[in-house]
């Protein structure tokens, strides 16, 4: 039992200090999150088998002290990440940690017993269902990457589930199924009058080594050209301190309609200041406006590299 103790210190460390960078793999960041599962549920055994002050008392008391326990160390864990890493607090951390101690509670502690037989069954259901909600971003994340494999060498064609996970944005972006250049939708992007407004693909098979060209299409509803930006980064940018000089940056002006779009990738090769672009370890692509004089929206479709 006590050799327990030191792994569960172990998680609460790595749970305050650890954890996948921000490109890393979503299916990684996704299961590194089930650890508060496991962390708490590990925690909830240790407390209901050591703690003197519960080990005796009747089984909702112990749940009492349990869910109050996890609440206030959840909490504390989140406060610490932000402190020390500056990571944003994340409310399903604190359902995750929830989710473990139930899990304990209602298959291994030993005071269950005394709950009627249907009242066990439902606080067992419980718990299996919110295990399985716990592991529902896990299942998504996993299988768009396994999409995304399959869809490779195209990076984006919005013809898939899950697909608009793979992209962040200045404003809310979405799907629209009316326009698209290729297959049945494509990716709207508000821009605004922000310094700078626009979307980035973060998820997607990162070896473009083997080939030539970077191609996408831009839709422009506007009678008003608009002037963007289009960036590549690889997965040293960062590490080399995130300079504009250190990735690829072009400008286009857009004009109404479908404008396509060709990059050769010897170009993005070329990009860095000081160094070749790490063509086998791209990590980030994206489009944005730099102070427009009023809001106006975009489109992109077909995002894809050809041989």
């Amino acid at each position: 039992m006590k050799i327990l103790i030191p792994v569960c210190g172990i998680c609460i460390a790595l749970a305050l200090i650890g954890g996948p960078g921000y490109y890393s793999p979503r299916s990684v960041q996704c299961g590194w999150n089930l650890g508060h599962i496991f962390l708490f549920a590990l925690l909830t055994y240790l407390l209901l088998n050591l703690w003197g002050r519960i080990t005796k008392k009747p089984f909702l008391r112990q749940c009492f002290w349990i869910f109050f326990v996890t609440l206030c160390l959840g909490t504390a864990i989140e406060l610490v990440q932000f402190g020390l890493s500056g990571r944003s607090p994340d409310f399903g951390d604190i359902i995750r940690n929830f989710a473990g101690a139930l899990f304990t509670l209602a298959f291994l502690a030993t005071s269950r017993s005394t709950l009627s037989k249907r009242s066990l069954r439902l606080l067992q259901g419980i718990a299996i269902f919110t295990l399985l909600l716990a592991f529902v971003p896990f299942t998504i994340a996993l299988t768009d990457e396994i999409i995304a494999r399959g869809q490779f060498p195209i990076l984006a064609d919005f013809e898939t589930p899950f697909e608009m996970d793979r992209w962040t944005g200045s404003a809310r972006i979405a799907a629209d199924r009316e326009i698209a250049r290729h297959g049945k939708a494509s990716l709207v992007i508000p821009l605004t009058t922000a310094q700078y407004s626009g979307a980035g693909l973060k998820y997607f098979p990162g070896d473009w080594s083997e080939y030539n060209l970077l191609r996408f299409s831009v839709f422009n509803p506007s009678s008003v050209s608009i002037k963007i930006v289009c960036r590549v980064h690889d997965s040293l940018h960062f590490e080399k301190g995130g300079k504009y000089e250190d990735r690829f940056n072009r400008n286009f002006l857009i004009d109404r309609g479908w404008n396509d779009i060709g990059i050769p990738l010897e170009d993005i090769a070329k990009a860095p200041k000081n160094r070749p672009m790490e063509m086998g370890r791209i990590q980030g692509f994206g489009i944005f406006a730099v102070r427009l004089p009023t809001p106006q929206t975009i489109n992109i479709d077909y995002l894809r590299l050809e041989g």
